[in-house]
């Protein structure tokens, strides 16, 4: 349901959660955890918006998303941004460079999901990623 194409597409580890980015600039997750026999369609749970994406070309957009669900990374040339995907108002800062003028190849999260890793130059940098923790801290309030 987003108002222009759609870039990437990522899914946690079972499956149960997905997160989608798009020319628009706003980002959507998902629960995917449905019975499609049933009738049941994927729900939007929350949604954002990161304007950096707005009119980006699709070759220099990657997206991950953490183990749990919990976060994902979006990459936009050499721009990293990390969400909580249990709260679409906290702006955590935009990692500006990362890799200096070259884009970001490749983002991923470590097993457990505390680290991101990215790759762009002869370098890889790995990240914290607090988003996830934030995360968890909502999960264990409701």
């Amino acid at each position: 349901e987003h108002n222009s194409g759609v870039f990437s597409v990522a899914f946690n580890s079972d499956s149960s959660r997905a997160v989608t980015v798009s020319r628009d600039g706003f980002w959507r997750v998902f629960d995917t955890d449905i019975r499609y026999q049933a009738g049941q369609e994927a729900q939007v749970l929350k949604r954002g918006e990161w304007t950096v994406l707005k009119g980006a070309s699709a070759d220099r957009v990657r997206l991950a998303m953490s183990p749990s669900g919990g976060s994902f990374a979006v990459a936009c040339g050499s721009a990293l941004k990390v969400f909580s995907s249990e709260d679409a108002n906290r702006d955590f800062p935009e990692l500006p460079n990362v890799h200096g003028d070259q884009p970001i190849q490749v983002i991923r999260y470590s097993p457990c999901g505390r680290l991101i890793a990215t790759c762009g130059d002869r370098y890889v940098r790995v990240f914290r990623n607090v988003p996830e923790y934030h995360s968890q801290v909502i999960r264990l309030g409701k």
